[in-house]
């Protein structure tokens, strides 16, 4: 058996669907290859960002997320069924779209999209509650601890009273999505024309609109 195949569930890059795994299962061994660059070299590359395409990616992950069952995860405790994601992808939404075009290292890019998420949850609190499925969200310790002097998502979980496991739902989405525009960009010529082309149950991003978008950008910038 090969060795990729073994790691990864691919043969020679493909990724083949196993009949004696759940869906949910298939899709996650899937995303072997984006949780392998983020292990690797997750703080030594730039990433140019499409918010079209990067927005995408994210549904397509959080989608991925309802596909698990409650055997593994009860549906309260999944961050992806939380009455909060809501405010969660807002805030992503916002935060992708005024990043669009723009190029940065990946821990830049991927800091300035947790603080948006920090802030947004932030001035919720100070507003009025945030329901949650355990109740609402814990509005006195934010009192005591601005969002301006926050860092990041860690303490989200601890003072707003998210469900365990919120915190790193979101960074592992985040990374995904954003190791997938450098890692998931195909060259070949099946699905010309189109944004997002399929290989197995691995989706990449077509690289002729990446170099044309990229292209535009650098123009701009000039």
């Amino acid at each position: 058996m090969p060795e990729d195949y073994k790691d990864f569930g691919t043969v020679n890059g493909i990724y083949r669907y196993e009949n004696d795994r759940s869906e949910w299962e298939n899709h996650e061994r899937a995303l072997a290859d984006l949780d392998k660059a983020s292990g690797y070299w997750r703080f030594q590359y730039s990433v140019c960002v499409r918010s079209d395409v990067a927005l995408q990616v994210w549904t397509d992950l959080v989608d991925n997320e309802l596909l698990e069952g409650p055997e593994s995860t009860p549906y309260h405790l999944n961050p992806a069924r939380a009455p909060e994601y809501a405010l969660l992808f807002d805030t992503v939404e916002y935060s992708i779209e005024s990043l669009d075009h723009g190029r940065g290292m990946f821990r830049d890019m991927l800091d300035a999209i947790q603080s948006d998420i920090s802030r947004a949850f932030g001035r919720a609190c100070l507003r009025g509650p945030i329901e949650n499925t355990t109740g609402h969200l814990d509005r006195e310790p934010y009192l005591q601890c601005p969002y301006d002097s926050m860092c990041g998502l860690n303490h989200i979980t601890e003072r707003f009273g998210l469900r365990p496991g919120f915190t790193e739902f979101v960074t592992r989405t985040l990374e995904r999505m954003l190791h997938f525009l450098v890692v998931r960009r195909c060259s070949c010529h099946e699905g010309t024309g189109r944004l997002f082309r399929n290989h197995g149950l691995r989706r990449y991003y077509n690289d002729y609109f990446w170099r044309v978008e990229v292209d535009a950008a650098l123009q701009v910038a000039v």
